[in-house]
């Protein structure tokens, strides 16, 4: 009755639709890079809701990956089966809750090929205003999971487009618009864009988190209002969290190659531009960032990569040195030859390291904190007098320490900036 009198005197506004992914972590859900991505791209604009539930063990690789996705990681109460019916409660009383307020949306439930989902597919399709989505990674999903569900939305392991499976549905409207819309920039928008990539990957940029950071470091010095992926992608008009492989892709396909996997994608320039003179690249110091022997990376932009990723790998849980150079390996893309000097002189002052290499008695120190261990670690140790090569390695170190402030400013001014 009282949303009858508020539709008949103008006074109801139509809610936008809400956009929630639920997954399964004990259910082979698919890689949570390529499902982000998918996921965002088919909804078309920002998540209100991403959970994920299994019995969570500190190192585990999916629990770090998933929480790089940005999905929140929620532990499961002991037994069988508990994961499951924690998805499914959650997700049909959020989908309840924004029914009854008139407000649609779509449900993305992601997970192996469990046919006990069926229920809760069938029950958020049913729902006024709702659409469920299966997404899973399953080349022949069982039918009773495709015929429950709106649709099914596939995310091959590999990364490379394959057919959805021949018993899904249709495939949903919301993406042609997408790519649609994203296509249809202005000129100068294109060339913009255009000039802006390819001269940040003839810099340096040649992989996903370097090019973040460039990007970032670029809209520092040109004093954008804002800065990070949604600030760019608002700039040259893309939709807010699309990530910038995807436009380069949609874009630049013709002078960028891409390759590699999430996160640390590869980007090459193609043709005569892969020829062109690329920014100078870093003199080299021996026995500091030589690429022979136990040495810090050449590039000072790869050291503060290393340190940036550092923070999640210590609050994942992770403990032994090996492990650590793995995640950061992993994150970056950088050889483990250039990553381990940094990773152990950072670490120096906060934790005690055992002959196994295990770290013990550990803190959570934040980048500052890391690079300043860092580069004291290293001064003790250099043995050049020459003040050419102590030139060159305060020099390396400012540039770092710049990326590092930049990067800072950013995430607080993410953090400062209330959500819509």
């Amino acid at each position: 009755m009282r949303k009858w009198l508020r539709n008949w005197i103008g006074g109801a506004e139509e809610l936008p639709q809400a956009h929630m992914l639920f997954v399964d972590g004990e259910n082979s859900p698919p890689p949570p890079d390529l499902m982000m991505d998918a996921v965002l791209s088919h909804a078309g604009c920002e998540l209100d809701l991403a959970l994920a539930w299994s019995k969570w063990y500190p190192t585990s690789v999916l629990l770090g990956r998933l929480r790089e996705a940005g999905i929140e990681c929620i532990q499961a109460d002991q037994g069988s089966n508990n994961a499951d019916i924690m998805l499914s409660l959650r997700a049909q009383r959020e989908v309840n809750e924004r029914a009854n307020r008139g407000q649609g949306g779509i449900a993305y439930v992601a997970f192996g090929a469990d046919k006990g989902f069926s229920h809760v597919l069938r029950e958020i399709k049913t729902t006024k205003g709702w659409k469920s989505v299966y997404v899973t990674s399953n080349e022949n999903p069982p039918s009773i999971l495709v015929n429950s569900a709106s649709e099914v939305l596939y995310i091959p392991k590999s990364g490379k487009p394959r057919p959805t499976p021949k018993k899904a549905a249709a495939p949903p409207i919301r993406q042609p618009q997408q790519i649609a819309e994203s296509s249809q920039l202005s000129d100068k928008e294109v060339d913009g864009f255009e000039d802006l990539i390819t001269k940040l990957i003839r810099d340096g940029a040649d992989n996903g988190p370097k090019l973040g950071q460039m990007i970032i470091a670029y809209q520092q010095e040109n004093e954008w209002p804002d800065t990070g992926k949604e600030a760019f992608n608002e700039k040259f008009g893309f939709p807010p969290n699309q990530p910038y492989r995807v436009s380069i892709q949609q874009h630049l396909s013709s002078r960028v190659k891409v390759s590699g996997k999430a996160p640390a994608y590869k980007f090459e320039l193609k043709g005569a531009e892969s020829t062109e003179l690329k920014g100078a690249a870093f003199p080299l110091v021996y026995g500091f960032n030589n690429s022979s022997g136990l040495s810090l990376p050449r590039e000072p932009s790869d050291t503060a990569l290393v340190i940036t990723q550092l923070p999640s790998a210590i609050s994942s849980g992770l403990v032994r040195l090996i492990e650590i150079i793995v995640y950061i390996k992993e994150a970056t893309g950088l050889p483990s030859s250039r990553i381990k000097k940094v990773i152990s002189d950072s670490l120096r002052d906060y934790f005690s390291m055992n002959p196994d290499e295990r770290l013990t008695s550990p803190t959570h120190p934040n980048q500052t904190q890391l690079f300043g261990c860092l580069k004291k670690t290293i001064m003790e140790k250099t043995r050049t007098n020459k003040p050419e090569d102590i030139t060159i390695i305060k020099e390396y170190f400012s540039r770092v320490e710049e990326i590092l402030t930049a990067q800072s400013l950013a995430s607080e001014q993410r953090l400062s900036t209330p959500d819509d």
